[in-house]
């Protein structure tokens, strides 16, 4: 029906930017003038709210609330206070980063340097969770290593940190960030994930440094079934499990718990030249530290295979704040689906008359299709706009995603959902959601693309009246 809307609309959607005067509807269903629409979508009710308050329940015996005020206040505020931490990393916090202050999930979390315990860490996306959980590894291997002299920590060439992340987009991203914080120390930050070379994989493993490994379930699986790599991830030391909520969602729950059973001897690889010498340095502790947005039982099953009993569980989520944090403006529209377009137009375009700067948009589209489908409508509309989605290959969704984020004027993306979660796209001002989000959770990873870092955000979903239940 899309398709047959955007030939009806043709030219003279590109040349229009008018809003039918009945173009929406109210959740009541009364028919409610434009500028009265326009007007009223600066705030959202509670009543309506799209998300409702998450209340999450502690299971551990380490299990700990939100500190207390005077547990906060012995809490690291600065960079610089972090004195356990090397001072090459010092450096790249506050020279390279430019970072002053650490975000409250920082806080929380390096409050623990200096300890090899188990961490399972409830926090949301965009609250600096990837220093949060950088940090503490290095923290714990560079100790190790520093036991050994300075040499060893200079020398090391194998992986001492191993990462996995649910996306390809994702695990870049933490690679960035990784390469940026060890720079001073001349380390040298690995990324494997689908859509690449195995071969250069395999080449990056036998010629260059990788004292940090980061990579996506399938393709770790997949290079551990070569004899080299399962020897190289004998020196890994921690190992961290970023979005675990994601990973399972994305159907990764037993490659995950067969890769940390390699890794620890107590299973066989598809090559068993090196199981028994793998099994046989599986007494040396591996510390392991899983994040994740959400505490389901099936992540806490995943804690159960993958942290030692005696874990911390640190939750950095306030059990009476919503999952979406309140400087997030949440709205939503009501329209039939051949006038959507027109309305999307017309968001962008008021979008990027009131905010300064053009503003950063993401719009979310259902499909691959319908986001090919939207790139091209407003394309043809003359719209300077970014496309991404699936059918893209890695390399182009790579520098499409670069280009987006280096982008510092009004800026559109039309993406499917491989934009969802975790990436950071600096600056994002609205998020605009163009048909029913697959669930509740993709929806907050939707919208969490905008507010980053406490930065005020607005997010947008237009529905069609099929869809509307998904309101309630």
């Amino acid at each position: 029906m899309l398709r047959l809307a955007s030939r009806t609309l043709g030219s003279g959607l590109a040349k229009s930017l008018a809003v039918p005067s009945v173009l929406f509807r109210a959740s009541t269903r009364a028919t409610i003038p434009t500028r009265s629409v326009l007007a009223s979508l600066t705030s959202y009710p509670t009543r309506q709210s799209l998300v409702s308050t998450y209340t999450s329940t502690f299971y551990s015996t380490s299990a700990s609330p939100i500190p207390s005020s005077s547990e906060q206040a012995n809490l690291p505020e600065r960079f610089d206070e972090l004195t356990s931490l090397r001072p090459e990393i010092i450096n790249a916090l506050t020279g390279d980063f430019k970072y002053e202050n650490l975000s409250p999930v920082q806080r929380s979390v390096c409050a623990t340097l200096a300890s090899d315990e188990d961490l399972f860490v409830k926090a949301k996306t965009g609250t600096g969770k990837t220093l949060a959980f950088l940090l503490p590894a290095l923290d714990t291997v560079l100790r190790d290593l520093g036991k050994q002299g300075e040499g060893a920590i200079r020398s090391a060439r194998t992986p001492s940190i191993l990462i996995i992340s649910p996306t390809r987009e994702l695990a870049k991203q933490i690679a960035v960030e990784a390469e940026k914080l060890t720079r001073h120390l001349r380390w040298g930050v690995a990324c494997f994930v689908g859509g690449e070379s195995r071969r250069n994989n395999l080449s990056r493993i036998r010629q260059y440094r990788n004292n940090i490994v980061v990579a996506t379930p399938g393709r770790l699986m997949d290079l551990l079934g070569e004899p080299e790599v399962l020897e190289s991830m004998k020196s890994v030391k921690v190992r961290i499990l970023d979005e675990a909520d994601t990973l399972l969602e994305m159907g990764f729950r037993e490659p995950i718990q067969d890769i940390l059973d390699i890794l620890s001897g107590s299973r066989k690889s598809k090559s068993s030249l090196l199981d028994t010498h793998l099994s046989k340095d599986a007494a040396t502790a591996h510390r392991t530290l899983l994040f994740s947005a959400t505490v389901s039982s099936q992540i806490r099953q995943v804690a159960a295979f993958a942290l030692r009993p005696n874990h911390t569980f640190i939750d950095c989520v306030d059990p009476n704040e919503r999952n979406v944090p309140e400087h997030i403006k949440q709205r939503y529209v009501v329209a039939t689906l051949d006038q959507q377009p027109l309305l999307v137009r017309h968001i962008i375009a008021q979008h990027q008359r009131t905010t300064p700067g053009g503003g950063k948009i993401i719009i979310f589209c259902p499909t691959t299709r319908m986001t090919q489908l939207y790139a091209s409508l407003f394309g043809a509309m003359g719209l300077r706009h970014y496309e991404l989605h699936s059918r893209k290959e890695q390399r182009a969704r790579e520098r499409v995603a670069k280009r987006f984020r280096e982008d510092r004027g009004a800026a559109v993306l039309f993406t499917s959902d491989v934009s969802g979660r975790g990436v950071d796209y600096p600056g994002v001002t609205l998020v605009l959601n163009v048909g029913l989000p697959p669930s509740r959770d993709q929806y907050i990873h939707r919208i969490g693309r905008t507010g980053r870092a406490g930065a005020d955000g607005q997010a947008m979903t237009v529905l069609a009246d099929f869809e509307s239940g998904f309101l309630r």
